[in-house]
């Protein structure tokens, strides 16, 4: 039995469409038909995917074991193939830009009586429940955004932009990070 052969008898055997596979995965429809027509074939990441998604081993969906029967998966079973795609790293991320400007609040409340919260952390909190490209796209604008913003402050004098551009940056870089982008459904 080929791959493709052995995807499409586990995707019937398991109820699903090729659409459902699809968004399991994070890839488009015509991605799993090719799979599953042998005209394509899926790399390491989405095989372990695969394997996680049917409840069965690599060597299994490889057609190098003998297959037994997948256990039924709970929801809880599924998730936890998205959760290994950058959720803990993200939330990590978040959890320290949100004290990062807490500290910063609490100092320019105090030195010039007015908090400034920028509209990144907003957007990396909605990114906690909404993953999609397009909320990536948007916390990326957001963080070059006050990246720019922190180097012109540093024209003018002011030394929170010595703080906010490093901070940005490191931000910029972060969210580029593979484990990041396939948590918000971004490819390669």
């Amino acid at each position: 039995m080929t791959l493709g052969e052995n995807l499409r008898a586990l995707c019937k055997e398991a109820g699903l469409s090729q659409e459902e596979v699809a968004g399991q995965l994070y890839v488009s429809r015509q991605t799993i038909s090719k799979w599953e027509n042998n005209l394509a074939e899926p790399g390491v990441e989405n095989l372990k995917a695969l394997a996680r998604l049917y409840g069965i081993t690599l060597d299994q969906l490889l057609g190098e074991e003998v297959r037994q029967d997948p256990p039924d998966l709970s929801e809880a079973d599924l998730s936890q193939g998205q959760q290994e795609s950058g959720d803990g790293s993200y939330l990590i991320c978040t959890g320290v830009l949100l004290v990062l400007i807490a500290v910063r609040a609490v100092f320019t409340l105090d030195v010039y009586s007015s908090i400034n919260i920028p509209f990144s952390l907003a957007a990396m909190v909605v990114g906690i429940w909404v993953r999609h490209p397009a909320v990536w796209v948007v916390i990326q604008c957001l963080l070059g955004l006050n990246a720019v913003l922190a180097f012109l402050s540093l024209f003018f004098g002011s030394f929170l932009g010595w703080i906010d551009l490093p901070v940005n940056g490191l931000y910029l870089w972060l969210m580029c990070r593979p484990a990041i982008r396939r948590r918000f459904c971004m490819k390669g």
